[in-house]
């Protein structure tokens, strides 16, 4: 499943509960429906393979629409951004 925008993988970081989150703002989330950033795509555990790439895709053709060039992919099926960066 090729995505619309391309992204570079840099690594896995772990949070500091000390220091804020470098990328702190959560546009949207597939893992609580009841959340007003909910994207209506629930988080697909038995297929997580193929949930995880469409996540990606969907967070990179995401960040590009909005103007950022990078963003991450935090607990399972969220998706944040840098504000600052705009």
């Amino acid at each position: 499943m090729p995505c619309s925008k391309a992204f570079h993988k840099i690594g896995c970081f772990k949070d500091n509960v000390n220091k804020p989150n470098i990328l702190p703002k959560m546009l949207f989330t597939d893992m609580n429906p009841n959340s007003s950033a909910y994207s209506g795509v629930s988080l697909d555990w038995a297929k997580w393979n193929k949930y995880i790439i469409d996540l990606a895709c969907r967070c990179a053709d995401a960040a590009s629409q909005k103007g950022y060039s990078s963003f991450s992919l935090q607990n399972y099926g969220n998706y944040n951004v840098d504000l600052s960066e705009l």
